[in-house]
């Protein structure tokens, strides 16, 4: 959920609407003329401050994550992700026009996950001179090699290269 607030593969959003539309926010009314294409841009709202605090710009998972107060379990097998998003928060839209396929690239994301990580881990591969921490946080550096157009790209992916590596069964 975090990889996707901050880096969501999509810019934005659009819908044209049919009939002149009055909003108000914040106390102000704005009359959207009919026939207008309205974009909501998804880097915008997911990275602002007023909504997600200082720290908008810092991957922090546990955003989504909560403590089942119900939970026979203490520790890390107590916590759960946030079933549903709200009106900040919405990386397959939200009410009648949300993504008919959420539920399946959720499910999906998970299973390919597991059985990519079930026996291998992903490591930057470090250039010449380098150790493997230095590749390490020059790795940390791609979230701002990346630009917005339909999906997100990266400028120079040459810039890191990464392998996989098979980890021993336990």
């Amino acid at each position: 959920m975090e990889s996707l607030r901050l880096c969501h593969p999509l810019n934005s959003s659009c819908k044209l609407n049919k009939s002149a539309t009055t909003l108000t926010v914040h106390g102000t009314s704005y009359t959207i003329p009919a026939n207008s294409n309205v974009q909501l841009n998804f880097c915008a709202l997911f990275n602002n401050t007023k909504i997600w605090g200082p720290t908008a710009m810092t991957w922090d998972p546990a955003r989504f994550i909560f403590k089942n107060e119900d939970s026979a379990h203490d520790g890390l097998e107590s916590e759960e992700v946030r079933a549903s998003t709200d009106k900040n928060f919405f990386p397959w839209l939200y009410g009648e026009r949300a993504c008919p396929g959420k539920r399946f690239s959720q499910v999906e994301l998970v299973a390919t996950l597991a059985v990519l990580f079930r026996k291998h881990r992903v490591e930057p591969v470090p250039e010449r001179g380098e150790t493997l921490a230095e590749a390490r946080k020059r790795a940390q550096k791609v979230s701002l090699d990346i630009q917005m157009t339909l999906l997100n790209q990266m400028y120079k992916p040459q810039r890191v290269g990464l392998k996989w590596i098979e980890t021993p069964s336990a």
